[in-house]
């Protein structure tokens, strides 16, 4: 049988609150697994963090002793594929890049203790502190970190799609759906008015001011350059680069 992880737990009250606020039972989000599995890449400076879709179907369970279970299973198949570049998945279901949205999910989460060890030296004491984040790749960060202080959730979240108020009622759902996990597991799944509905039309079609692909001189220059380079034909600056032969080492 399969091990009750820390984090599948978390996977699993994660699901709960989606399914408490949404109505939905087919609920995806990605969490980050570090892409060191070998012993060649732990002396390497840099990121190897590769982003891991979970999909949870509540609907073939009615309570949270259900979710928990399904979310173990869930976690297990998914770290055994772990190291299929997220890249690729996205490619092979025939996703094209949009600069406004994260393919796949909308949402990012995360739960870990922090590596830092804290201790005491004489008058000095090392100690974690939770960091600022300078910006978020998806629609919403929902990150649980432990410290010897305790445990902390930090949501950070797209102010164009959500209101402050919104996320609040998240946190205290998600907050909610852990006590049901550790206090009383057959608690019954959705509840409630759904308050994270679909997002608008609208806001899928903002317009992206960053990703100009008008023609300039130097776009142009530039594009000369890359061509070169890598001996392609220069193409348009929104081009998808695995298409032209690019590989993701």
């Amino acid at each position: 049988e399969l091990e009750q992880s820390r984090f599948s737990i978390g996977a699993a009250a994660m699901a709960i609150a989606l399914n408490r606020l949404t109505g939905q039972c087919d609920l995806s989000f990605a969490t980050p697994v570090v892409g060191r599995d070998a012993p060649e890449l732990e002396t390497l400076i840099g990121a190897f963090i590769n982003p891991l879709v979970l999909r949870l179907p509540l609907g073939e369970t009615s309570d949270v002793s259900g979710a928990l279970n399904v979310a173990k299973i869930v976690v297990q198949s998914a770290l055994e594929h772990s190291d299929h570049p997220f890249d690729d998945i996205v490619r092979a279901l025939g996703q094209r890049p949009d600069p406004n949205r994260t393919p796949l999910v909308s949402i990012l989460f995360g739960l870990q203790t922090v590596f830092l060890e804290e201790q005491d030296y004489g008058p000095i004491s090392l100690v974690s502190i939770p960091s600022a984040t300078p910006g978020i790749t998806h629609d919403l960060s929902v990150q649980i970190t432990g410290r010897e202080a305790g445990w902390q959730l930090m949501i950070d979240f797209d102010a164009d799609r959500f209101e402050p108020e919104t996320i609040q009622t998240l946190a205290d759902t998600l907050l909610q759906a852990f006590e049901d996990v550790f206090d009383a597991r057959e608690t019954t799944l959705t509840t409630g008015e759904a308050i994270l509905a679909p997002i608008p039309e609208e806001l899928n079609n903002i317009e992206d001011k960053t990703n100009n692909c008008s023609e300039t001189e130097t776009k142009s220059r530039l594009a000369d350059v890359w061509s070169d380079l890598l001996d392609l034909p220069s193409d348009k600056c929104d081009a998808d680069f695995f298409d032209l032969g690019g590989h993701s080492l």
